[in-house]
């Protein structure tokens, strides 16, 4: 072993993109159910995907340098797929786990849920 930090982000990487994989398909099986008609389900994703681009623009731009300057990038590069792995193992509890005020008894609050993970 030679470059012990490739098989860390051989990992990361693998990581990331199973979560990703996992949530992705949350998405598409909840969307399913929220939302019946697949003229307006593809509407849905159409408009959710260009947020999410919107947002990645933002944040590739605009506040990762800000946040590079202010934090090591080792250790942000560490904290990123946080996000993901919290959104999924909450749509796998009980909504009974959670307080009322996430309000996650409907079907499109799991939505939401695994829409902020993206």
């Amino acid at each position: 072993r030679q470059v012990p930090t490739l098989g860390a982000l051989f990992f990361e990487a693998l990581s990331f993109q199973s979560l990703s994989t996992i949530l992705n398909t949350c998405l598409v099986t909840q969307l399913k159910d929220v939302v019946p008609n697949d003229a307006h389900r593809a509407a849905w994703t159409g408009n959710f995907y260009a947020c999410v681009n919107g947002l990645s623009t933002v944040f590739q731009f605009f506040l990762l340098p800000i946040i590079t300057a202010r934090v090591e990038p080792k250790m942000l590069w560490r904290w990123m797929p946080i996000l993901p792995l919290v959104c999924g193992v909450a749509r796998c509890l009980p909504t009974s786990v959670f307080p009322e005020s996430f309000a996650m008894t409907s079907p499109s609050s799991a939505l939401y849920l695994i829409a902020i993970s993206f």
